[in-house]
């Protein structure tokens, strides 16, 4: 997973800088040209507690991710950013589980995005057997970018949306909710939108009247004298 995200990062037109610590070994993302930075946080549930130190009391997961966040920012990599960092930071801490059908475990998970303190935080718990899946499905798509394929994954499966055995879909819609530079752009994949609908069934002079009315009307213009100021006759 962790391999997969920092490929949509890269994707995305995002830096990448590894942080070994020898503890959950961190990602950073960071735009060049912008003060946003995202840590990535990846980890099968028994190896986050471990490294955390809240193995005895699992409900201080939340606490344990902002001690190591925390202790991130003071490391000699993240200093070289300035406190900028301190005002524009988020994590993506990604979990593996063995079930999702645990609630306590997943109660504890979704805590942590709960505490804002240190950063901002998008949990992303999942099974690997979903990830599996989804690398297959992922592979079928003829785009060559990453997100392009995730988009359109989504879009071609997306009668599975509520079908409980088919959770890798819903990993894949969490993608989209839990990354923050991962847009879902459903124009992209020949999606007819309202306004296509519309200018469809509209005639030449119909069209004709609809440029002038784009081109010309503000919000807070007077209908009447907008009409006035055209002379276009009332049929119109």
């Amino acid at each position: 997973m962790k391999d997969l995200i920092e490929q949509i990062a890269i994707a995305s037109e995002l830096r990448t800088m590894q942080i070994t610590d020898n503890k959950l070994n961190p990602t950073l993302f960071y735009f060049e040209d912008r003060d946003d930075f995202y840590i990535l946080i990846c980890a099968p549930y028994n190896i986050l507690l471990h490294h955390l130190d809240v193995e005895e009391e699992i409900s201080n997961l939340d606490y344990g991710i902002n001690a190591y966040l925390d202790t991130i920012k003071g490391y000699e990599q993240m200093k070289a950013f300035g406190s900028i960092v301190d005002f524009n930071l988020s994590s993506i801490i990604v979990v593996e589980l063995d079930t999702l059908e645990d609630e306590n475990i997943l109660r504890n998970v979704h805590k942590i995005e709960e505490n804002y303190k240190i950063a901002k935080k998008y949990i992303l718990p999942y099974l690997n057997s979903d990830l599996e899946k989804l690398t297959s499905e992922i592979a079928k798509t003829s785009y060559e970018n990453l997100p392009q394929k995730l988009n359109s994954a989504a879009l071609h499966n997306s009668a599975l949306i509520n079908i409980k055995e088919e959770s890798w879909y819903q990993l894949l819609m969490n993608l989209f909710i839990k990354i923050p530079f991962l847009n879902y752009q459903s124009g992209s994949f020949g999606l007819t939108t309202i306004s296509n609908l519309f200018e469809g069934g509209l005639s030449d002079q119909e069209k004709s009247l609809l440029e002038i009315i784009a081109g010309n009307y503000e919000v807070n213009m007077d209908i009447e004298s907008f009409v006035a100021q055209f002379q276009i006759d009332n049929n119109e």
